[in-house]
C-alpha cells in the first residue's frame, strides 16, 4: 500500500492512496484517492493547504470529520484527474454555508460525481451548480435544504468565467436528495430532463408539489428509468408529473407511503375520481405498447388522453408501487 509523504500532504489527517482498498471505489475499481479523516477540524485556509493535494488525485474524500471554510479560503488548484468529490461530515448547525462552486472553481468542469452528506447547502441556488458541465451523479444527503426552486440547474451547462466551455448539454443522470423539502417545483428538472435516468426523492417529507414549467422550459424525462417518491406526504399525483415521464423507458416508480397524510383516495378499489386512475391507465398503455410494438415508438407520446378515453373498458385496483419491466 503506497502513501504520500506526510510532509507533502495538505493536512496531517490526509493520506494519498494511489490505488488501494483504503481509497474510493467508483463502482468498478479503487481510484487514486486523497482521504482526509480524523476527529480534528479541517479549517481552510488555516490548517489545510489546498496547494498540497496530490495532482494525481481522482477522488477527494472527507470522511467522518468536520470541514470549516473561512471567507479568505483558497480554492483547490486545478487537479486534472479529479472526478469524485465526496464529503461525509459530522453534523453541526454552526458550520457556515459551504462555498461549493467557489472552492471547486478550477475543477468543476471535469468533476463527474458530487456526494455531499451533512454539508451546509442551505439556500441552494443555480450559482451552486454553475459550470458543472460533466456532472453525472449528484447526491445531497441532509444538507439543510428546505426547498428546491425551478432554477437550480439553469446554469449547469454554463461556465461564466470560461465561455468557450459553455453550452455543453448537461449530462446529469443520477440525482438523489434526502432532506426536509416540503416544497418542490417540478420545473427544476427542465435543464436536465434529457439525460436524467434516476431520480430519488425518497423520504424528503414532501407535501407540496407544483410545476411552473411551460413551453419554453418543458419537462419531459425521456431517459428516466427509476423514480422514487416513496415515504412522502403528497395527497395526489398531479397530472403534470406523470405526463412528464417517458413511460416507455420507465422501469420503476415507487410512491409507497406509510404516512396517514397520504390518503390519495379512500375508495381506491375501482376508483375513477382521482389522479391515480388516469396514471395507472397510462402505465397500462405503456406496458401494452412495449409488448405489442415491433418498431420504434415515439417516447414523447404517452397517449394519456387515449388511455383516459378507453378507461371505462376496465376497472383497476390502484397499487401505490408501479413496476413495469
Amino acid at each position: 500500500m503506497q502513501r504520500a509523504d506526510p510532509v507533502s500532504a495538505p493536512h496531517e489527517g490526509c493520506t494519498f492512496y494511489p490505488e488501494s482498498y483504503e481509497g474510493f471505489n467508483n463502482g468498478s475499481h479503487y481510484v487514486p484517492t486523497t482521504l482526509c479523516t480524523q476527529s480534528q477540524e479541517f479549517v481552510l485556509p488555516d490548517t489545510f493547504n489546498v496547494s498540497l493535494v496530490n495532482a494525481d488525485t481522482e477522488a477527494l474524500w472527507f470522511r467522518f470529520t468536520t470541514v470549516i471554510v473561512k471567507d479568505n479560503y483558497n480554492p483547490f488548484p486545478n487537479l486534472p484527474h479529479l472526478r469524485h468529490f465526496i464529503m461525509d461530515l459530522f453534523y453541526s448547525d454552526a458550520n457556515p454555508r459551504f462555498p461549493l462552486n467557489g472552492i471547486l472553481i478550477h475543477n468543476k468542469n471535469h468533476i463527474t460525481h458530487l456526494d455531499l452528506t451533512r454539508v451546509n447547502m442551505s439556500g441552494i441556488n443555480r450559482a451552486d451548480f454553475n459550470g458543472f458541465v460533466r456532472l453525472n451523479s449528484l447526491r445531497l444527503d441532509r444538507c439543510q435544504i428546505t426547498a428546491i426552486g425551478k432554477d437550480i440547474f439553469e446554469e449547469i451547462g454554463t461556465i461564466v468565467d470560461a465561455p468557450s466551455l459553455s453550452g455543453i448539454y448537461p449530462q446529469l443522470e443520477i440525482f438523489i436528495i434526502s432532506d426536509n423539502i416540503e416544497q418542490l417545483d417540478w420545473a427544476f428538472l427542465s435543464p436536465i430532463s434529457r439525460s436524467l435516468k434516476i431520480l430519488d426523492l425518497n423520504k424528503i417529507n414532501l407535501r407540496n408539489l407544483t410545476s411552473t414549467a411551460d413551453s419554453n422550459n418543458p419537462v419531459f424525462l425521456e431517459s428516466i428509468r427509476k423514480l422514487d417518491m416513496s415515504n412522502n406526504m403528497v395527497s395526489t399525483l398531479p397530472r403534470f408529473l406523470y405526463e412528464s415521464l417517458n413511460l416507455i423507458s420507465l422501469n420503476e416508480f415507487d410512491f409507497t407511503s406509510y404516512h396517514q397524510e397520504q390518503q390519495f383516495c379512500e375508495n381506491y378499489v375501482g376508483c375513477k375520481c382521482c389522479e391515480l386512475y388516469n396514471f395507472t391507465m397510462c402505465v397500462r398503455w405503456a406496458v401494452q405498447t412495449r409488448v405489442r410494438s415491433n418498431g420504434p415508438t415515439n417516447p414523447r407520446s404517452n397517449n394519456c388522453d387515449a388511455c383516459s378515453d378507453h378507461a371505462h373498458h376496465s376497472s383497476n385496483h390502484v397499487n401505490r408501487t408501479i413496476s413495469s419491466n
